[in-house]
């Protein structure tokens, strides 16, 4: 075997077993409803957030470094791409779905050269202020999103202010069952990760609503249901090749998502580094994740990023290597195909409450109040880049938003921070 596949399996000890087990059932408690809920957010249908959690997590622990890190589809890309796709394919149809796995190769590929090439230094380039304000961009269009489901009523088109004024026009007419199913999911989650992030909320809520709707048949006063999963085991295939006047518009997306990628996965190894006080080979995970990518690219799934709350999970829980993630793969198959049929029950809104509950976590507030402290000017990028995502089709707004953290970043290499010393007279004090 060669000596990076699994590496970081390397010097596993037996004695981490129990807790590896314990975080791989903490994690597949909490990833299972986050991925069905990114799933939607990302147009594809509800299993293929499963294969993503699998693909990701397998290739990772084959090809990436970090030992606690967990890879699956995230709500911060699938926004960003779904958005893109959008005017390429029609949501939910077959080219759509089609489109989906040829950008998972294609941020695949990307990823891994940039780790093949040891280009982690990329990460650096990312300013902080910009970072926050498009992923509160972001938390903007998840919200906007999802209201009409959250309300249950039909959703809006055209540009994301109008939508969001359409929709809004529309409360008097909400379906009170779904209002309160999305709602109650939205508290349980927000509650119980109050009280600790160990307990799966979105996991009881999303349980919760499904006995609700078995219960008092909600589905006869007009809540829609997920549907019962398809269990068909994937298989590999390349997705068809579109034309050549959509590939440009395919490669701008896919560098955009494939920047994304390397910002949160450089922020997921600098927090929960494999060894204490000694940094991670960023760009060997980045090519874990860019493995993950192609992999869930090559089974029809998309795009995979490292999650933070996830990889927070494994830590807090005991986990101490890959096996983690692998555990919660193999529990997360075993419940789908045991309970494959019981996902008929799961509401709509339930998802959406979970999906409102990810949007109102990646509005970092409290960072924003750090940057506006510590520097008023700098605020104003946060704004910015978050305008741009907001006022812009989303890709087009990440990508300026992009470019501008860039150009902060050389700007701040380009005019360091200076200031003079002089000494207090009569005194060693500078």
């Amino acid at each position: 075997m060669p000596g990076w596949l699994f590496s970081s399996l390397r010097g596993y000890r037996i004695g981490w077993l129990p807790g590896d087990l314990v975080a791989g059932l903490m994690l597949s408690a909490i990833a299972i409803p986050g991925q069905l809920a990114t799933a939607r957010l990302a147009g594809m249908p509800p299993q293929t957030g499963l294969y993503a959690f699998a693909a990701g997590s397998l290739a990772f622990a084959a090809f990436g470094g970090n030992r606690f890190m967990s890879v699956a589809a995230d709500s911060t890309i699938a926004p960003i791409f779904a958005g893109g796709l959008a005017s390429i394919a029609v949501a939910g149809s077959a080219n759509y779905a089609e489109m989906a796995t040829l950008l998972a190769l294609m941020v695949g590929i990307v990823l891994v050269a940039v780790g093949v090439l040891r280009a982690g230094w990329l990460a650096t380039l990312l300013s902080i202020p910009v970072t926050t304000g498009f992923l509160a961009g972001i938390s903007v269009h998840i919200i906007v999103g999802e209201l009409p489901t959250l309300l249950g009523v039909s959703e809006e088109r055209g540009h994301l202010l109008v939508r969001l004024v359409q929709v809004l026009g529309r409360i008097p007419d909400a379906n009170p069952y779904a209002l309160m199913l999305g709602a109650g999911v939205l508290i349980v989650t927000m509650g119980t990760a109050q009280f600790s992030s160990r307990v799966p909320g979105a996991l009881i809520g999303l349980v919760g609503a499904g006995l609700a709707v078995a219960l008092f048949h909600l589905d006869a006063r007009g809540v829609s249901l997920l549907g019962a999963l398809s269990v068909a085991l994937p298989h590999l295939a390349l997705p068809a090749l579109p034309g050549m006047g959509e590939i440009g518009s395919m490669v701008q997306l896919a560098l955009v998502v494939a920047t994304v990628c390397i910002m949160q996965t450089a922020a997921v190894a600098g927090t929960f580094p494999s060894d204490e006080g000694k940094p991670d080979n960023v760009s060997g995970d980045f090519a874990g994740v860019g493995a993950g990518c192609i992999l869930a690219g090559l089974i029809g799934s998309f795009a995979v990023d490292s999650s933070p709350p996830s990889t927070a999970i494994v830590h807090e829980s005991g986990g101490r290597s890959q096996i983690a993630s692998l555990t919660a793969v193999a529990l997360m198959i075993t419940l789908a195909v045991l309970a494959a049929g019981l996902m008929a029950y799961v509401p709509h809104a339930a998802l959406s409450g979970i999906l409102l509950y990810i949007a109102l976590r990646i509005f970092r507030i409290d960072e924003m109040r750090r940057i506006y402290h510590c520097s008023r000017s700098e605020i104003l990028l946060v704004a910015a880049s978050a305008g741009l995502v907001i006022a812009l089709p989303i890709e087009t707004g990440m990508l300026l938003a992009i470019v501008l953290s860039f150009v902060h970043s050389l700007y701040i290499v380009a005019r360091p921070y200076r200031v003079e010393l002089a000494r207090v007279p009569g005194s060693t004090v500078w």
